[in-house]
């Protein structure tokens, strides 16, 4: 199995709305992202990153349960994997996929005092079950130090023969439809197909270069 802990890019906010953006029907983006129906949450899984790279590895996977999230949240998930899930959980977890969100999310902010803390305590809960991770990031504070300190960790995100450490850097320079709002001009920024398709290559490029799958 492989695990994947992320905010709304990871979840997939969004990518749903393509079935009824392109055959030029309205949407609301004002609803409640949890509560799409079954269709929309099927396609939703076919077509974000972790169920790309899932497919692709022919794996199972687990997700964040919900859209959002902070990277207290994802260190909190990490730390009490058996209590959320079996006692030997961790076991059945091949490698572990971690996408940082934006560190200024962090509403229990004192018990992590720096972007680098963020980090290096995913590292070492990550290292205590002798698993592997891999990292992204939305912005670009924590893509810089994942890629100075943890660069073996780290999937670069190859666009247009440019090399990044994170997604904003990405989508500044977007020029194939790679968000919803470039792809359709709705006010939402999340990932396009095209978006989740190529972080799903990056990912699959940094394991298969791993040889860890």
């Amino acid at each position: 199995m492989i695990l994947f802990l992320g905010d709304s890019f990871t979840w997939g906010q969004g990518i749903y709305f393509e079935e009824l953006l392109k055959d030029g029907n309205n949407i609301n983006l004002n609803i409640n992202h949890q509560n799409i129906s079954y269709k929309q949450d099927i396609y939703r899984k076919n077509f974000h990153f972790p169920g790309l790279v899932s497919k692709h590895f022919n794996k199972s996977y687990s997700c964040i349960w919900g859209n959002g999230g902070c990277n207290y949240n994802i260190i909190n998930i990490l730390e009490n994997l058996e209590n959320q899930f079996y006692s030997g959980i961790a076991n059945s977890i091949e490698y572990f996929v971690i996408q940082f969100t934006c560190p200024s999310r962090d509403h229990n902010s004192k018990k992590i005092l720096s972007f680098e803390n963020q980090i290096s305590k995913v590292d070492s809960i990550v290292k205590s079950y002798d698993k592997m991770w891999y990292g992204l990031s939305w912005r670009p504070e924590l893509g810089e130090i994942i890629e100075e300190n943890y660069n073996n960790n780290l999937v670069p995100i190859t666009y247009n023969n440019v090399t990044y450490n994170n997604f904003e850097d990405v989508l500044s320079n977007d020029k194939d439809n790679l968000t919803l709002n470039s792809k359709y001009g709705i006010d939402d920024f999340h990932f396009s197909k095209e978006g989740h398709d190529l972080i799903a290559k990056s990912i699959i490029r940094k394991i298969e270069n791993n040889n860890t799958y």
